[in-house]
């Protein structure tokens, strides 16, 4: 059986959304370029899509995006933000903390290991590292230094805990891929094949602090 869209010959019917209004299937219009929005709307930035014009704009975006020697991170200190190719996105100020950590241990060339126990000296240098971070991102003194140290402290009395490293993966993975996309996957903090430790997919050369 042959099937034809647009039909070769008339064939009327009303229309679904204006019941009123009769549409022939043979004036019928198909634009298979504009196929791929439909799957990929909620994978793009809706600040990026404000500039689509038309399915050529779309394919270079997503090109540009994909392509792994294009991935830049930027943590920005003054909002607590990532910028990442012209994205902004924002994070809560724990989680900003913990980003900026394993940033640091990427660009450091270590990883961090997953087999440590509350208490133990794995954990409390763990510890110790973040509030260094701390020291590192907000001016000595001030209220969101004061703030950081204070809720840090209030959360690593024995060292850093894994349920404290699972939930700021956890958290950070949602909201990059809220406003990242089908980009998110290179942000992210991940397990290390072949290793009981966790480190960022991006290279050094790709992470930028201030």
């Amino acid at each position: 059986m042959d099937f034809y869209f647009p039909t070769p010959y008339s064939e009327i019917f009303p229309s679904r959304r204006q019941p009123d209004v009769y549409i022939d299937k043979k004036d019928a219009i198909i634009e298979l370029a504009f196929l791929p929005f439909v799957r990929m709307r909620h994978a793009i930035d809706d600040k990026l899509l404000e500039n689509i014009e038309d399915f050529n704009d779309m394919v270079n975006l997503l090109q540009r995006q994909i392509r792994q020697e294009n991935h830049h991170v930027r943590l920005i200190y003054s909002d607590l933000t990532l910028e990442v190719n012209n994205v902004t996105v924002p994070l809560t100020r724990m989680n900003f903390i913990f980003y900026y950590w394993m940033a640091k241990k990427c660009v450091e060339g270590s990883v961090v290991r997953y087999d440590f126990e509350p208490g133990d000296s794995v954990s409390m240098t763990y510890s110790a590292e973040l509030f260094v971070c701390v020291d590192e991102i907000f001016a000595e003194g001030t209220d969101e230094h004061i703030t950081a140290i204070e809720d840090l402290e209030s959360r690593f009395e024995n060292g850093l805990k894994k349920r404290f490293f699972d939930d700021r993966k956890v958290e950070i993975k949602e909201i990059l891929t809220q406003y990242l996309g089908v980009n998110a996957p290179s942000y992210l903090i991940e397990k290390i094949p072949g290793q009981k430790a966790n480190g960022m997919k991006l290279q050094p050369n790709q992470i930028e602090f201030g």
